[in-house]
């Protein structure tokens, strides 16, 4: 498509990488780089917009790297950032706002590298470096999920890199060496995935980066275990 093209075409005259993207609503593209901002490109006008960090514009991108960009149901546009927290955008003000950890804030974001997110009316769920934030979007505050292995009794998980919700409604979590976890979301509780034949695979461990669901199965992309295709009836998986 012409909109691919023109696209492409951007990124390479600015030297990037894409970290993330997504179409909206409209059909406009949204794409998060490794340091240029976030770009849009607007299906009705064929324009590129480039929306960067400005160091003196609070109405502006936090930072420059994005990890992730994410629509939410109302379409707005939530730019998960490498270093300076969560940039929520409104399309159709263009303006931004920011949630970020304050070192002396208890009720903060935990951590401003955030990898995935999660957002519905009542609740949003960003995955960082130190912690699952969970904000409650009524009295806005943050608090903290943390994955506690129960065998050794601390918290272990470096990254939190997907969110997803299955279609019963249930919150999976893609966890760092952890793999996959099933998460309630007004406890904090998160479970490892019981797969039966997970020694049988070879799978000691595996860091869950992304996840999709289809029937009765779960489709779990890792880091470099290859693909899992998990059948949650007989709590087996395949790896390919």
């Amino acid at each position: 498509k012409e909109e691919f093209k023109v696209i492409t075409d951007c990124i390479r005259k600015l030297n990037e990488q894409v970290q993330s993207a997504i179409t909206d609503k409209y059909g406009n593209w949204w794409v998060g780089t490794f340091k240029s901002g976030l770009l849009m490109y607007e299906r009705k006008t064929g324009i590129i917009h480039r929306f960067k960090q400005e160091v003196y514009n609070s109405n502006s991108l936090s930072f420059n790297y994005i990890n992730k960009v994410y629509e939410d149901a109302s379409g707005l546009i939530w730019s998960c950032t490498g270093g300076e927290g969560l940039d929520l955008i409104n399309p159709l003000a263009a303006n931004f706002k920011v949630l970020q950890h304050y070192l002396f804030n208890k009720n903060s974001l935990c951590n401003n590298d955030i990898w995935s997110i999660y957002t519905n009316d009542n609740y949003l769920l960003a995955g960082t470096t130190s912690g699952l934030a969970w904000y409650d979007k009524k009295k806005q505050y943050f608090s903290r999920y943390d994955f506690v292995d129960e065998n050794i009794d601390i918290a272990d998980v470096a990254v939190y890199h997907c969110i997803e919700r299955d279609s019963d409604g249930n919150i999976w979590v893609g966890a760092d060496s952890e793999g996959l976890l099933k998460l309630n979301p007004l406890t904090g509780k998160m479970d490892r995935l019981e797969i039966k034949n997970q020694s049988a695979l070879g799978l000691d461990s595996y860091s869950a980066f992304c996840i999709a669901f289809r029937g009765n199965e779960i489709w779990i992309g890792t880091s470099n275990e290859g693909l899992i295709r998990y059948n949650k009836a007989t709590k087996t998986a395949k790896l390919y």
